[in-house]
C-alpha cells in the first residue's frame, strides 16, 4: 500500500515538473534592436507602433512571451552605433531596473534587427557617392559582418534580420543600392545562421506603404505588412 502511495506521488511530482519545464521553455524573452523600423517612426501623426510591437502582440496572444525590450533601439542608428552599444555594453533603465545590452542579448530567445538603411542613405546622399558607390556599400557590409558576429557571440537563439526597401521610388541609383544590400546581407545572414526577411518587392508594389514623398518612414500599414512577412518565420522557428 505504501509503495502504491509513493508511486502515485512520484508520478504527480514528475507530471508537475514536466509541465513546469514545458511552460518554462515557452517563456520567450524578445529583444528588438535597430533603427526607425524598430522604433516605429511613421510618416503619419500616429504613435510609434512598429513591426516589433506586432511581433510582441502576436507572441502575447500565444501566451509565450515573458518580456519584450525595444528600449535599446534608436531611429537614427547606423550599423556602427549598434556595434558600439554592444562593445560598450550599453545600460538602460527599464521599470526602475538597470539592464545591460549584453545581458539582454544572452537572455533573448528571439532577437529582431533592423539596421543599414540610415547608412545607405547617408552614403548615397554624399558627394562621394558620385563615384563607385558600391565601394561605399561594401564598407557598410564590413560593419554588418562585424555586427552579426557580435550578435551571434551573445545570442545563440533565433535571430531575424529585416531587409531593405527603396524609400525613393523611381530613383534608379537607390534601387540599385538597396537591391545590392538585400542580396549581400541575405548571404551574410545565412553565414551566421540568421533568418533574413526580404521586404523589397513588398514595398515596391505597395506605394501606400510610403505615403509621404521623400519621407523614408512607412505608414502604419507598412509596418503591419512587415509583421505579416515575419509571422511565418516565427511560426517555423521559435513557435514551432
Amino acid at each position: 500500500m505504501k509503495l502504491k502511495i509513493a508511486l502515485f506521488f512520484s508520478i504527480v511530482i514528475l507530471s508537475v515538473f514536466l509541465i513546469y519545464l514545458t511552460l518554462l521553455d515557452k517563456s520567450i524573452s524578445y529583444l528588438a534592436l535597430g533603427d526607425f523600423l524598430t522604433v516605429g517612426v511613421t510618416a503619419e501623426t500616429q504613435d510609434n507602433y512598429s513591426f516589433a510591437d506586432y511581433v510582441y502582440e502576436y507572441l502575447e496572444e500565444k501566451n509565450v512571451v515573458d518580456e519584450y525590450i525595444k528600449d535599446f533601439a534608436d531611429n537614427t542608428y547606423r550599423t556602427t552605433d549598434l556595434i558600439r552599444d554592444i562593445k560598450d555594453n550599453k545600460q538602460i533603465e527599464i521599470d526602475g531596473k538597470t539592464r545591460t545590452l549584453k545581458n539582454a542579448l544572452i537572455k533573448a530567445d528571439l532577437l529582431t534587427v533592423t539596421v543599414g538603411t540610415n547608412d545607405v542613405i547617408s552614403i548615397m546622399s554624399s558627394e562621394n557617392s558620385n563615384s563607385n558607390f558600391y565601394d561605399y556599400l561594401d564598407s557598410i557590409l564590413v560593419d554588418m559582418e562585424e555586427l552579426f558576429g557580435l550578435l551571434r557571440q551573445y545570442c545563440k537563439e533565433d535571430i531575424i534580420v529585416i531587409g531593405y526597401y527603396n524609400p525613393y521610388f523611381g530613383n534608379k541609383k537607390y534601387e540599385s543600392a538597396f537591391s545590392y544590400m538585400n542580396t549581400k546581407v541575405n548571404h551574410l545572414s545565412q553565414k551566421y545562421g540568421i533568418n533574413y526577411v526580404d521586404i523589397y518587392d513588398l514595398y515596391a508594389s505597395n506605394l501606400d506603404f510610403l505615403p509621404v514623398i521623400n519621407d523614408i518612414h512607412p505608414s502604419s500599414k507598412g509596418y503591419s505588412s512587415i509583421f505579416d512577412m515575419v509571422k511565418p518565420v516565427l511560426d517555423d522557428t521559435i513557435l514551432k
